[in-house]
């Protein structure tokens, strides 16, 4: 949280089980710093709670991945969102 009002990211992956909050919570605070407004985020979650797909949905989540999750898949989002370097 700290970061975020400092620092502007590209990407973030959150997961949603955190000690302290859960991580759409994390990431709602966030994105009331105006940097992080348009920030896309990927969720990674072990839960099964379907409410949690909806609210990161509802929160713009770019992505939302259930563990266990494919590597390449996630992977892939990410290029998605921040292009292919080995394509370029």
């Amino acid at each position: 949280m700290e970061a975020s009002a400092r620092e502007r990211f590209s990407l973030i992956i959150m997961d949603i089980n955190l000690p302290f909050t859960n991580g759409i919570r994390a990431v709602r605070q966030m994105k009331e710093i105006a940097e992080q407004a348009s920030t896309p985020v990927i969720f990674i979650t072990a839960s099964k709670v379907p409410s949690l797909r909806e609210q990161a949905v509802a929160l713009g989540a770019a992505g939302f991945f259930e563990k266990p999750y494919e590597p390449k898949e996630i992977l892939a989002k990410i290029r998605e969102l921040l292009g292919d370097p080995v394509k370029s």
